[in-house]
């Protein structure tokens, strides 16, 4: 049965082949190589006793299919942010189901000094190098899309570059190749979103 993320696989690999016969891989790689250190984004989220709780706010232009939020005041959201406490921003940039796009994560990174997470449909490391370009700390991957071997490419790629790799499993059979990888961080979402059917409208 396809779901929810086997559509966007497919929708990605389009997108990102598209992106790559006008930016290829080797450029971007070259500029990625002459940015600073990127903050610290695991550092950032630990609390000693007695601490508040370390929160990581999203930028979000919509839901799956719904209208976009208008007129995204990105500075606004972010101040907003800050003055709530938030440790780190996770920033979605999927244009097609979500509204976001890789300007978004920009002007993030631009409005804030806090480590921001690229929340993404990873499926290979041509996307690690957008979202690090555009000021990410860190990068979203889903177990989901990658066996054992696979899962641990991408994250050393993610790694290489100075991204730190925030592995994300949704249904139990996913989390023993992501433990055995020993990845920076692990995100477990509650919402299985590996069985959300191919429209995921139909969910909303």
């Amino acid at each position: 049965v396809r779901t929810f993320l086997d559509k966007l696989r497919e929708l990605k690999q389009n997108e990102v082949a598209k992106r790559q016969k006008e930016i290829n891989e080797e450029n971007l790689r070259a500029e990625v190589n002459n940015l600073e250190k990127a903050p610290d984004f695991r550092k950032r989220l630990i609390r000693k006793p007695g601490e508040p709780i370390s929160l990581i706010l999203e930028v979000k232009s919509r839901a799956p299919g719904r209208i976009n939020v208008e007129q995204l005041e990105t500075e606004t959201i972010v101040k907003e942010f800050e003055h709530g406490g938030a440790k780190a921003i996770s920033v979605l940039t999927d244009q097609s189901w979500f509204g976001g796009s890789l300007e978004i994560l920009e002007k993030v990174s631009r409005a804030t000094t806090l480590p921001l997470m690229h929340k993404e449909f990873i499926i290979n490391s041509y996307q690690l190098l957008e979202g690090r370009l555009r000021g990410a700390s860190a990068a979203l991957i889903l177990a989901y899309y990658f066996n054992q071997t696979e899962l641990e490419k991408i994250v050393t790629e993610a790694e290489n570059i100075g991204l730190e790799a925030v592995v994300e499993c949704s249904v139990e059979n996913e989390l023993p190749r992501a433990l055995a990888i020993n990845p920076d961080i692990l995100m477990i979402n509650n919402r299985p979103i590996a069985a959300i059917p191919e429209d995921p409208t139909e969910t909303y």
